[in-house]
């Protein structure tokens, strides 16, 4: 870890006492969790602390201390907050927040502002790692994210061996015969289930039939598509959207 080599005009026993013992605070907490200090250097004292981690030069502190952990490190370094920002368009600011403090603080009010104004809801990086984690799980394509305005947009395409079969590509037959054939039949329960349903919604998505009938959406392509080749259903229109036909 490396800092700028700038120090501020301020004696380190006089600038220490100055520096916010919640933002030191919550750097220790921080450390302790990650495991990158020692307990030795945590359990040191705050000019400890400052020393071990190479803050300080000589009686001075370092500018990075006071980014860090002064209450108003503007006093020293100019422009160091957070402005936030949403526009209607290229143009047209509709609002603006600025964030203020050391610089947990504003990394903390950061996210929270964003999450609670700026966006409906909060998205984390776990989270859309467990989406595509899932549609692994079940070889199906992972979803497309994309950014419109203000909204945010996942799409889950269908896997390429469910639409060779639905869209009747070849004189009414699947082009793409599925390489590898699941090791347990669809029971006659579950396929009758997936009829009922789209007689009785032909709008209905595989995916809300996988909820319906309680089986993976791999497992409901699967069965969708052979009761497509027995002839006994079919999906008319676009691809993604259309409708279903029980035929027999």
């Amino acid at each position: 870890m490396t800092w700028t080599c700038d120090r501020v005009n301020a004696a380190t026993g006089e600038a220490a006492g100055d520096l916010s013992a919640a933002a030191i605070r919550r750097f220790r907490e921080l450390s302790a969790a990650s495991g990158r200090l020692d307990r030795a250097a945590l359990a040191a004292s705050d000019a400890g602390l400052l020393e071990k981690l190479k803050l300080t030069e000589g009686d001075y502190l370092k500018r990075a201390a006071v980014l860090l952990f002064h209450e108003d490190p503007e006093r020293f370094v100019i422009g160091v907050f957070v402005k936030i920002g949403f526009f209607r368009s290229e143009a047209e600011l509709a609002y603006q927040d600025e964030l203020h403090g050391d610089l947990f603080t504003q990394v903390r009010e950061t996210v929270d502002l964003v999450r609670t104004k700026y966006l409906k809801a909060a998205i984390t990086y776990e989270g859309i790692q467990r989406i595509f984690a899932a549609c692994r799980s079940i070889d199906a394509p992972e979803p497309e994210i994309r950014l419109t305005g203000n909204d945010l947009w996942v799409e889950f395409p269908f896997s390429p061996a469910y639409l060779d079969v639905v869209t009747d590509k070849k004189n009414g037959k699947s082009s793409v015969e599925p390489s590898v054939k699941p090791s347990v039949k669809p029971s006659v329960k579950t396929s009758g289930k997936i009829i009922e349903l789209m007689r009785t919604n032909p709008e209905i998505t595989l995916a809300q039939v996988a909820v319906e009938v309680g089986r993976s959406l791999r497992a409901v392509e699967m069965a969708t598509a052979k009761l497509v080749q027995a002839g006994r259903i079919r999906h008319v229109g676009p691809k993604k959207g259309g409708h279903w036909e029980v035929l027999k």
